[in-house]
């Protein structure tokens, strides 16, 4: 289920004003650090967690102008949601930030948390950039930016996964997405290193990367090899697991 929480007045928004960014996972870690980046640069930030609706509710009521939406973007219909209370409330999008990271663990072997992994991190990923491209595009600059998270170097039964899954999105994703959504939309990845233990300042350190790419003009680079093509219409993927993961149409 969608949830939506509206510091302010909450009315229906039209484009103009500041610049949108929607951050999924922004409520804690990274997905945090860049939300606040975003927000103190003047930008309207949308923050998301899957679940819990105190734990989004406090760091959207810490941002000005700030929403909050819990949805699960490995759901279609919660990504498309996601974006339309967005663009409900601000009138727009031109920022897409995908901070990745699954906080459950467990046996490497164990086939759920792999799917779970590949649900958030890759199929969640697609998803919200088919939900967001015909927003990104409407401004003609919009930015997509993959962010993977901050590891602490910790032994972890679910490493296995996350860093297959992570992989999957940070590189293969970014580039398919990069040579398809045309010169309208910059897509890019930021893929933090190792860090023992884990630092607040290596976070904000990644939102200051996240930032910094979205100064880059839109496009500079349009697909692996920066030439310009035309942008085709994407199909949604199968479920994770499946041998198929989505693909493009001309």
């Amino acid at each position: 289920m969608t949830h939506a929480s509206e510091d302010g007045h909450g009315r229906a928004g039209q484009r103009g004003g500041a610049p949108v960014a929607l951050v999924t996972g922004g409520t804690a870690g990274t997905g945090a650090a860049v939300a606040r980046r975003l927000a103190a640069a003047g930008m309207r930030v949308v923050v998301n967690v899957a679940h819990g609706r105190a734990a989004g509710e406090v760091p959207a009521a810490g941002l000005p102008d700030a929403l909050y939406v819990a949805a699960d973007i490995a759901v279609r219909a919660e990504a498309e949601a996601l974006v339309a209370a967005a663009v409900r409330r601000y009138g727009r999008l031109d920022v897409l930030v995908n901070s990745l990271g699954v906080p459950r663990r467990g046996p490497r072997q164990d086939a759920e948390v792999w799917r779970e992994f590949f649900d958030v991190d890759v199929v969640g990923t697609w998803q919200m950039c088919l939900a967001a491209l015909p927003q990104l595009r409407a401004g003609g600059a919009g930015r997509v930016v993959n962010v993977g998270p901050v590891a602490d170097g910790r032994p972890s039964g679910g490493r296995g996964p996350r860093a297959v899954s992570q992989a999957a999105a940070l590189t293969d994703l970014t580039r398919l997405l990069a040579a398809v959504t045309g010169p309208q939309v910059r897509v890019d990845a930021v893929v933090p290193g190792l860090t023992a233990p884990v630092r607040a300042e290596t976070c904000e350190e990644v939102a200051e990367a996240v930032y910094a790419l979205l100064g880059r003009r839109p496009d500079a680079t349009t697909g692996p090899t920066g030439a310009r093509r035309p942008a085709p219409a994407l199909t949604a993927p199968r479920a994770a697991g499946a041998r198929s993961t989505g693909g493009n149409r001309a």
